[in-house]
């Protein structure tokens, strides 16, 4: 009896809200902010573009981190929506697909291997290779290519940020290996496809919302602006 009237409060409290908003939009109160959080900083801009088409008036706040972080701070409130992959599978969640990516290799315009579009993963065997930190998606999928494939880098250095690292790839640093739309072009960094037998690794980027929520007019926007994204995914969805 219990769980059932849970669901059935959280409608109702959906709805109130939605009731709220409209009656401050028609008295002219301001609309709330959206708290957006994601561990894409490329896909939060181009959502919240997205967005902007399907309720010009509406703000957003965007927090990012990495992918545990944002599932984390969704789970607790301190988000409306969050862009991020693995979504936990239960019902305290609503999510959709917004893209699919695969690794690619990073490396300094001046690196010897720069020229190729292809690069067979083996070449990285005695690179420097410079990763984020430890809970990061990326670096979780590097490390295991790297140990299906048998290949050791000569030195790993680890780095907090995605711009750290481009900015260590360009100064000559070492290489890394990139999810697509973490790298955008850099006239000093050129990114190559991965040549190896083993499967590449790809990941899904969903936006999640609480479930309850996703009644939310806000939310319906976002959820439209997501679809839009999806079909320009960089591998098809």
């Amino acid at each position: 009896m219990g769980r059932r009237l849970l669901v059935l409060t959280g409608q109702l409290f959906v709805l109130a809200d939605e009731v709220e908003q409209i009656l401050d939009q028609a008295a002219g109160g301001k609309e709330s902010v959206l708290r957006l959080g994601s561990d894409s900083p490329v896909y939060a801009a181009r959502l919240v573009a997205a967005y902007a088409a399907f309720n010009p008036t509406g703000s957003v706040k965007v927090r990012i981190g990495n992918a545990d972080e944002v599932i984390g701070w969704l789970r607790d409130g301190q988000l409306d929506a969050a862009i991020g992959s693995d979504p936990p599978i239960d019902g305290f969640f609503a999510c959709q697909p917004l893209y699919r990516d695969q690794l690619a290799v990073a490396l300094p315009l001046q690196h010897p291997l720069a020229e190729r579009s292809f690069l067979p993963l083996a070449e990285l065997a005695g690179e420097t290779l410079l990763v984020r930190e430890a809970t990061s998606r990326t670096r979780r999928a590097t490390e295991a290519l790297f140990e299906q494939a048998g290949i050791e880098p000569r030195q790993v250095i680890e780095f907090h940020t995605r711009e750290a690292i481009r900015e260590a790839i360009a100064l000559g640093l070492g290489v890394s290996l990139f999810y697509s739309a973490e790298s955008p072009p850099d006239p000093r960094i050129v990114t190559c496809a991965i040549v190896t037998d083993l499967p590449v690794p790809t990941f899904t980027g969903h936006l999640i919302c609480q479930a309850d929520q996703r009644r939310a007019p806000p939310m319906r926007a976002l959820f439209l602006a997501a679809e839009e994204l999806a079909a320009h995914s960089p591998v098809p969805l």
